[in-house]
C-alpha cells in the first residue's frame, strides 16, 4: 500500500494555507527587533550580564529595598555594552531588576499597582565604576544566599532563584549568541486577531472572515480535510505563541493580555509597547539547545513581563515600568495568597 499523502484540495486545508500566508504578511508588517536570551554556567564578574548573584552597586550606592524595608533579590542584570545594538535600547549602562525573595506573588499586586515599583525595583546605571569590587557590594547585602548548607543538608532559601546562585546571561538563542532577530505580533497580543483578520481580508477579498485557529464542531468521524487543516493551524499557533526569554519583540501571556484594562490603551494603540524583559521558567543553554536551566519560577507555565514605553526607554527613564506575571492556576487559587480581605476592583483584578 502506498504512503497516504495529504490532498490539499479540501476547503478547510485551503483556508489554513491562506491563513499561513496572512500570518506571514502580518509578521512582515509588524516585525520589530527582538533579542532572545540564553544562559550558561560560565564564570561571571560583577559587571557581566547575569541572573542572580551579587548586583553591581557603586561605592556610594545602596541596594534596593521593598515597600516595608524587606531586601530584594537580583533576578537579572543586563550590561547593554555586552548586548548587540538594538533600537530603542541603550548601548551602554547597566539595567537591574529585583524581586522580593519570599513573596508568593513575586511582588505583583494587580494591574492598578503594576508600575509603582513598591515591592519590586528596576535600577539603571548609565555609567559603571570599574573600581567597585564584588566583595565590597557583597558586604552591603542583607539577604542570604539562595541555598544554605547546614549539617550536610542543603535547604532552599529563595522562592525566586531555584538552582545555582548565578548564571551568565547571553544575548541570542542557543547557538546564536550575539545575533538579533525580528518578531511579528504574537498571538497573545490583544490586537492580534483584529490585525490578522484585516490582513486576511486584504489578501483574499473574495473570502469570508476567518478566525486564527478556528474552532470546529464536534463531529465523529472527523473529516480528513479538517484533520490536515488543523495540523497546519497547530504549527502556526506554536509559532505565533513565541514563548521564550527575550528583550524587545511582542509579549506572550499564559492568559489574556493584561494591558487591556489600562485606561490609556485603545483598540489599536498601546503606549506600553516595548518589552524591557520577559522571562519564564526555562532558559536554553547558549551552546546546547537540548540543555536548559530553570533559575526562576512563576508557577505552572508562568511568564513574567516588564513593559516600558519606547519614549521612556529612549530617554533612559526607567521610573515608569509595568510588571505583570501570571501562570496557569485559576483566579481563586491565585487570590488565596491575599487572604479574604483583599478585594480588587473589577477593572484591576489580578487576572484581566
Amino acid at each position: 500500500m502506498g504512503k497516504r499523502k495529504s490532498n490539499f484540495n479540501g476547503p478547510a486545508q485551503k483556508e489554513a494555507l491562506r491563513g499561513q500566508q496572512a500570518l506571514e504578511e502580518l509578521w512582515r508588517q509588524t516585525g520589530k527587533p527582538v533579542c532572545k536570551l540564553s544562559l550558561s554556567n560560565q564564570p561571571t564578574t560583577l559587571f557581566d550580564s547575569r541572573m542572580g548573584g551579587v548586583p553591581y552597586c557603586p561605592h556610594d550606592g545602596a541596594l534596593p529595598m521593598g515597600k516595608n524595608g524587606e531586601p530584594l533579590r537580583l533576578i537579572a542584570q543586563i550590561n547593554f555594552a555586552q548586548m548587540p545594538p538594538m533600537y530603542p535600547f541603550p548601548d551602554s549602562g547597566m539595567l537591574q531588576l529585583f524581586l522580593p525573595d519570599h513573596d508568593p506573588l513575586r511582588g505583583y499586586r494587580g494591574m492598578e499597582c503594576w508600575a509603582e515599583q513598591q515591592n519590586w525595583k528596576v535600577i539603571y546605571y548609565p555609567h559603571l565604576d570599574s573600581t567597585v569590587t564584588e566583595e565590597e557590594v557583597a558586604a552591603k547585602l542583607t539577604i542570604g544566599p539562595v541555598k544554605v548548607a547546614k549539617e550536610g543538608e542543603v535547604s532552599l532559601h529563595s522562592n525566586i532563584l531555584l538552582n545555582d546562585i548565578v548564571y551568565k546571561l547571553h544575548f541570542g538563542g542557543a547557538k546564536q549568541e550575539g545575533t538579533l532577530g525580528t518578531e511579528g505580533i504574537t498571538l497573545s497580543d490583544y490586537r492580534f486577531q483584529t490585525q490578522f483578520q484585516a490582513v486576511y481580508q486584504k489578501l483574499f477579498p473574495g473570502e469570508g472572515p476567518i478566525e486564527f485557529c478556528p474552532k470546529r464542531p464536534e463531529v465523529r468521524p472527523k473529516p480528513m480535510d479538517w484533520i490536515w487543516a488543523d495540523e497546519i493551524w497547530k504549527k502556526l499557533r506554536r509559532k505565533a505563541y513565541a514563548k521564550y526569554p527575550k528583550l524587545g519583540g511582542f509579549p506572550t501571556f499564559t492568559k489574556s493580555d493584561p494591558r487591556t484594562v489600562l485606561p490609556e490603551v485603545t483598540e489599536d494603540q498601546c503606549p506600553w509597547d516595548t518589552i524591557l524583559l520577559q522571562v519564564d521558567s526555562l532558559f536554553l543553554d547558549v551552546n546546547n539547545p537540548l540543555c536548559g536551566y530553570s533559575p526562576l519560577t512563576f508557577g505552572p507555565d508562568g511568564i513574567a513581563t516588564f513593559f516600558i514605553r519606547e519614549e521612556d526607554l529612549l530617554r533612559q527613564d526607567f521610573s515608569r515600568v509595568g510588571y505583570y506575571w501570571t501562570d496557569d492556576s485559576d483566579h481563586e487559587s491565585f487570590q488565596d495568597y491575599y487572604g479574604p480581605d483583599y478585594q480588587p476592583s473589577e477593572r484591576h483584578k489580578l487576572f484581566p
